[in-house]
């Protein structure tokens, strides 16, 4: 170990231990964690620090003490949407989910809910009270605010389609609040999320019959069950270019089952990358890069990715 590795891990103690002080010993705090443990693709190399809050006030002071400090931040939901390079992640990370930022509250037709609450619950719950509109965000592997910041969809839908308000904080740790029309999603992201941090949204649904919502629900997960696969994967590796679903390109240049080491495209749905138990992030990655370039050169389509990508080499 080298002196510089050494003041460099010395460093990200002080810096957990600060954090220990100031959040308490409840909140999950841990030095050079495996993010392979918390992506839903089971592969990337360390965080320096990782941090699990449980409240929005955690957030808040988490935000500000890496602000004032000079440390980078990454945010991240539940790790489904999410590809971590084997080099790892510099600085803190903070990951909702968990037992932390999971509060949802009912009134008439509007469910107000923490950034750390999972889709399929809110949409559960938003079916045992009668209210639909959201149905389509059943098996959607991720956390709300994870949503938002993708503008999740399926079936035609979008989250932002029942978006009342989000309320955030900045990167410096400001609060704000913003309404629906303030706000301009894109086809799978919204710009605002990726310097601003969601902690709390408010969804406005539509009254029905809970018996009709819930079967409408169970629809949408039996048509997933047939079309995607199982295992560890991120979902929908590409976005879908106009006109022509993204795994259909790729299906149509016979790639299912190409393979980097132990990564292999999907038998069952070209548009997903698993990981067969032994791969690492760069086997993802270049299998990722090999179908960009036999689309384009076959279609002179350049396929955009749907996942996110952090972390070093």
């Amino acid at each position: 170990m080298t002196s510089e590795t050494t003041m460099h891990e010395t460093n990200l103690e002080s810096i957990a231990r600060d954090l220990r002080c100031m959040l308490g010993s409840e909140v999950v705090i841990k030095v050079k964690e495996p993010m392979a443990l918390h992506t839903s693709f089971g592969v990337g190399g360390p965080a320096d620090v990782y941090v699990v809050p449980r409240t929005a006030s955690d957030v808040f002071n988490l935000l500000q003490y890496c602000d004032r400090n000079g440390v980078r931040v990454t945010v991240i939901g539940n790790g489904t949407n999410l590809l971590v390079r084997d080099g790892g992640v510099e600085g803190v990370i903070i990951q909702f989910g968990g037992s932390g930022l999971n509060h949802v509250c009912v009134r008439e037709n509007i469910i107000e809910c923490e950034a750390g609450v999972k889709l399929s619950s809110v949409v559960g719950i938003a079916s045992q009270h009668g209210l639909g509109g959201i149905e389509f965000l059943d098996g959607i592997p991720g956390t709300v605010g994870g949503a938002i910041r993708m503008n999740a969809g399926a079936f035609g839908g979008t989250i932002f389609d029942r978006i009342v308000q989000v309320d955030f904080f900045s990167l410096k740790g400001k609060e704000g609040t913003r309404r629906r029309a303030e706000l301009n999603p894109g086809y799978r992201g919204c710009n605002f999320f990726r310097e601003n941090v969601v902690y709390r949204v408010t969804f406005e649904c539509l009254f029905g019959d809970p018996r009709l919502i819930q079967e409408k629900v169970r629809q949408y997960r039996d048509q997933r069950c047939k079309t995607q696969p199982l295992g560890k994967s991120a979902g929908c590796i590409f976005k879908n270019p106009v006109g022509i679903p993204a795994g259909k390109l790729i299906d149509d240049l016979g790639l299912k089952g190409l393979r980097v080491g132990g990564a292999v495209i999907s038998n069952k749905h070209a548009n997903f990358i698993i990981n067969e138990g032994n791969a690492k992030a760069v086997d993802i990655l270049r299998l990722i890069d090999l179908v960009r370039e036999r689309v384009w050169a076959a279609t002179g389509i350049e396929l955009e990715l749907e996942i996110e990508v952090i972390g070093h080499e």
